[in-house]
């Protein structure tokens, strides 16, 4: 009888293991244009990686089922054996659905499940219901799975039943098995287990393929307060971290200008949308002509995969590292004194016009923290005909809207204008779609008609008496990764467009170093003749020099970041603290010395200005 709940147990093992592979399989296969390319060495490395994780979880699975199944033993009642392998197939059944739901999200949060993404799948539903035509592939997988899971223990399971009670001495015997157990979840180590184990075993470059869903959702549930980077990092001298990542900045004295400022971030516009001769590029002709008048950045890239990493990135000019942004970070009582309250400070109103619900992605909350006065969403517009059936008012429609109502705002006045239409599933309305050219990308007509959309903007704002006197900033929250024909790799995935436009056409020029979105804010300053102090990590791309060419962004949670110069990608891994891997943009290597103490320095000051508190202050010193 113990042979055969000994074989009962390695099978049930075995099987839950080998389910732990497939959808290992099935995630890096569907997503892995997100990874770096891996020779059969590395392959091997992260199964085997995996497999360590795997088995934690598996445990994590069996665990309850074992204490249930030493009841029925010492009972002999049955309805204890039911409860058994009710619960057990449960939590498989769930399992599967779970990691399937994060292959098809991936593309979407660039991280497996949390608890903190409950949030932003919560304000997805409504793009849910094109989920079972996008992925039937995964559908199919998940009832081959559930279907195959369902049968196989059903076979192991069946020698599960006896007769008569046991002991309960005898249950002693299963004292290895919940040693066993106990070991696959705990690990050997002096630290247990977790998502942030990863880099102790293969490259971080992969921690999203290694870990799985159930460990990193339990991981976020139950993880201590504070951030995922471990102790307070000290590499350099205070004195020396601020001279190379400067955070303070004040301005040459020159002649203040007030401005008023228009911010357009473009959901999901990647840099080839716009750049001219890439093949990918959509039919752009007004933004097109528009560039040809503004001065642009040509090297400018994302600090975030996500929307909310992106806003806070330009209104702030504070990457989101340790989290989607600061609201939902352990640091969420900071101070901050962003864009926004620093123009609300020089007398400016502030406006943040979203086509989407009312706090859509937690972006209200955000917005105010950051100085948004008003937030002005789907409920304002009042219109649900313009609805475009997943995400809220079609940008035709919410930018003619918020046009009128930026001519009735006070000058001068700092608005950011946030579009929807270029989003996943990117639906345009009906009567464009015969208009545009579908184009070598899937979101190539939303591009086209978020161009239409700006095109109507700009013809209605003309006639307005505060056009000319206007600073019109265009970028994007991030690249567009849902989109799959879009071809890039490393840090050119990141990319996005960059420009800003003065009707006189006085700010005409290229710059062709390293920006990002955290220059937005220091830019502005500068156009606008502020010469106060503020705080970013960005840098005026009208005085960038060599040793700020640089950006940051996170490449994979919880603490595996990238960092873009002009000649080489530097992946880091804080919390080991050593680099995960180096690519050299020309194929020459080059030395990466600098590109290190740049790393090192901008973690340690980023660091301790979440930890004690001084992202508002500008005139920290450290304890």
């Amino acid at each position: 009888m113990k042979k055969k709940l000994l074989y009962s147990f390695v099978m049930v093992f075995t099987l839950c293991m080998g389910l732990m592979l497939m959808l290992r399989i099935i995630f890096w296969t569907f997503n892995r244009r997100f990874f770096p390319a891996a020779n059969l060495k590395e392959k091997m490395s992260v199964f085997m990686a995996g497999s360590r994780f795997d088995a934690s979880s598996v445990a994590l699975i069996l665990l309850p089922c074992l204490l249930l199944y030493t009841i029925y033993l010492v009972t002999a009642n049955k309805r204890w054996l039911q409860l058994m392998l009710l619960l057990l197939k449960v939590l498989l059944f769930v399992l599967i659905s779970l990691s399937l739901f994060d292959t098809g999200y991936y593309a979407f949060s660039f991280q497996r499940s949390s608890i903190e993404m409950l949030q932003f799948t919560a304000d997805s539903l409504r793009v849910f219901k094109t989920a079972p035509l996008a992925y039937a592939g995964l559908f199919a997988m998940a009832l081959v799975l559930v279907v195959g899971v369902h049968f196989l223990l059903r076979r192991f399971t069946a020698r599960l039943k006896v007769s008569t009670a046991f002991p309960v001495k005898h249950t002693l015997l299963f004292l290895p098995v919940f040693l066993f157990l106990f070991i696959c979840i705990r690990g050997w180590n002096a630290r247990p287990l977790s998502p942030l184990s990863v880099s102790l075993y293969t490259n971080a470059n992969y921690s999203s393929i290694v870990t799985n869903t159930l460990q990193t959702f339990l991981y976020s549930a139950f993880k201590s307060p504070g951030n995922n980077w471990g102790n307070p990092k000290q590499f350099y001298p205070f004195d020396t971290v601020t001279k190379t990542v400067p955070f303070v900045q004040q301005l040459p004295a020159i002649e203040e200008k007030k401005y008023n400022v228009v911010l357009f971030i473009m959901e999901s516009v990647s840099r080839a949308y716009l750049e001219k001769g890439d093949p990918q590029k959509a039919s752009t002709p007004f933004l097109d002509t528009l560039m040809s008048n503004s001065l642009v950045c040509t090297n400018a890239y994302a600090n975030g995969s996500m929307s909310v990493n992106g806003i806070q990135a330009v209104l702030s000019g504070i990457p989101a590292l340790y989290d989607y942004n600061i609201d939902n970070s352990p640091y969420y009582l900071n101070f901050t004194r962003a864009m926004p309250a620093v123009f609300k400070e020089r007398g400016y109103g502030t406006y943040f016009y979203y086509g989407a619900g009312k706090d859509h992605f937690g972006l209200e909350k955000l917005t105010r923290r950051f100085g948004v006065d008003h937030y002005i969403s789907e409920e304002a517009y009042g219109n649900k005909a313009e609805h475009n059936g997943y995400w809220g008012i079609n940008d035709s429609a919410f930018f003619r809207f918020t046009v009128e109502q930026v001519a009735k705002q006070p000058q001068p006045f700092f608005t950011t204008v946030f579009n929807i239409s270029t989003h996943y599933p990117y639906v345009i309305p009906e009567k464009y779609r015969s208009v545009f050219p579908k184009g070598n990308t899937a979101a190539a007509q939303s591009v086209s008609f978020l161009d239409r959309a700006l095109q109507l903007f700009f013809e209605e704002a003309k006639k307005s008496s505060w056009y000319n006197n206007t600073l019109f900033v265009f970028t994007a929250d991030h690249w567009n990764k849902e989109d799959p024909t879009l071809k890039a790799d490393g840090s050119g995935i990141y990319q996005i467009p960059l420009f800003i436009y003065k009707p006189d056409g006085s700010l005409k020029q290229t710059i062709t170093g390293v920006t990002d979105q955290l220059s937005i804010f220091p830019t502005l300053m500068h156009l606008t003749g502020y010469t106060h102090k503020f705080n970013s990590f960005g840098s005026s791309v009208l005085n960038l020099q060599p040793e700020r060419q640089w950006t940051v962004a996170v490449k994979q949670w919880p603490g595996l970041l990238l960092f873009t110069t002009t000649d080489t990608e530097l992946y880091f891994d804080v919390t080991n603290d050593k680099i995960s891997r180096v690519k050299f943009n020309a194929g020459t290597p080059v030395d990466t010395t600098a590109t290190l103490k740049t790393a090192r320095s901008f973690i340690q000051y980023y660091d301790y200005l979440f930890r004690n508190n001084k992202l508002a202050d500008t005139n920290h010193l450290p304890h």
